[in-house]
């Protein structure tokens, strides 16, 4: 917790307003976080450097506490490799008690008083983004005595899922639920079990439209996320009311709840700006690692059978990325030239992001042809995708020790599948 009494004099603006003047004394709230994360998270594309990747989980939480109002914002205490606390690689029920009952990352929580941990893990394909404790109360402005005492701090968020899945779990641990829909599917009742800091601590959405980030996707059949807590009191949801009152507020049950949530610890971090120690290169010789991010062009992508168009990242909406659609027949997919990126005779892991509708496989070949026109189709994933989310499939291959002519990275789905492709990643081992 971090509280600043501050008295703000002649506060001006540049973006259209005059020199506002005033004579006030204001709290600034703000929740600590201790974010540690896992070896295997460094590995994955998003996770290469893990500290940026913190930060931007953190910023987004930032912007969501303020398009929502909730009266405090957050900072990150101490960030942190966990490596002795088991294997904390899936949202489970185990890996969350396995956190929240490690007796070292306490002593962390202590050290640094940080009111909410989370660890950052590599989400295998197929399975859950992210798991965190729901702090609850009884619908009357006040935590119950395990979660006042911060004991429901804590989730585990992958780092190669949603760019919001921190503030998602997080708003789990401030006592924040799903959706309506979500409670309705799940028999949330109030009168027989309080879940979460209020009745109307939850998600918001219209079908087909919007959803906020406490609500899933599925809820409202649209990946439409819009940064803030739900709030009917803002209509930056589309031109629409960004939550309803008494149902979905989840804003407002923030602001009510704040003093309670940045107090889960004492602060202990007065300052956390860091300084970095630079140390001179060293020579070594460069590897192969290129990424396909689609940002600015699809060259050197084709259809096969089918059509390619650009789409935006609802993780991120200023992203762009590659669509596979009009895939009328089983093999019908995208061919990627990669020539320029692989080297004979080396081995690579290949990986790249996925997004289909419903659970289905997605094929992957690498299609090599020597100068003789011999030609090789090697396996880099079968795997089956998880319906409506994103999924990062991956293999290692052997590049045939020969003249290579071409070299094509082939991706197809099942017939009328279609997907959406993004960060295609090759690296030399």
């Amino acid at each position: 917790m971090k509280i600043l009494k501050n008295k703000m004099i002649g506060l001006s603006t540049a973006v259209g307003l005059s020199c506002l003047s005033m004579l006030a004394t204001a709290e600034a709230k703000t929740l600590d976080m201790l974010l540690l994360y896992t070896p295997e998270a460094t590995t994955t594309w998003e996770g290469r450097d893990i500290n940026a990747r913190i930060n931007s989980f953190v910023e987004y939480f930032n912007r969501t506490l303020q398009n929502s109002d909730a009266g405090f914002d957050a900072r990150i205490v101490h960030i942190q490799q966990v490596d002795w606390a088991g294997d904390l690689n899936r949202a489970t029920n185990q890996s969350l008690n396995q956190v929240s009952y490690d007796q070292r990352i306490n002593q962390l929580r202590d050290k640094y008083g940080a009111d909410i941990v989370s660890v950052v893990y590599k989400n295998p394909p197929g399975e859950s983004c992210g798991i965190g404790w729901i702090s609850s109360g009884a619908n009357d402005g006040s935590f119950y005595r395990n979660s006042a005492r911060g004991d429901h701090g804590y989730n585990l968020s992958a780092v190669n899922c949603y760019i919001y899945i921190v503030a998602h779990e997080t708003g789990h641990n401030m006592g924040l639920r799903h959706s309506l829909p979500q409670d309705n599917e799940s028999g949330y009742n109030p009168y027989y079990h309080s879940l979460g800091a209020f009745t109307f601590s939850r998600g918001w959405g219209e079908n087909n439209s919007f959803h906020t980030l406490m609500a899933y996707p599925s809820a409202y059949g649209t990946w439409n996320v819009q940064p803030i807590f739900s709030n009917p009191r803002k209509y930056i949801c589309e031109g629409r009311a960004c939550g309803s009152s008494n149902v979905a507020d989840a804003s407002r049950a923030l602001s009510e709840m704040s003093d309670q949530l940045v107090s889960f610890r004492s602060t202990k971090v007065s300052n956390t700006t860091n300084t970095t120690t630079v140390n001179p290169p060293v020579n070594i010789q460069q590897k192969i690692d290129f990424t396909y991010d689609f940002a600015r062009s699809m060259s050197g992508w084709n259809s096969f059978y089918s059509s390619l168009n650009y789409a935006y990242d609802h993780r991120n909406r200023a992203n762009q990325i590659l669509e596979v659609k009009n895939t009328g027949y089983y093999w019908t997919g995208t061919i990627g030239d990669v020539k320029e990126h692989i080297k004979a005779g080396e081995n690579f892991q290949l990986s790249f992001d996925t997004w289909i509708s419903s659970a289905t496989p997605l094929y992957a070949y690498l299609y090599i042809v020597n100068t003789s026109g011999q030609y090789q189709w090697i396996p880099v994933s079968t795997q089956s995708v998880p319906g409506w989310r994103w999924t990062t499939l991956q293999g290692v291959v052997n590049v045939p020790n020969q003249n290579i002519k071409y070299a094509e990275l082939y991706m197809y789905s099942p017939a009328h599948k279609g997907f959406f492709i993004d960060n295609v990643r090759i690296k030399q081992l």
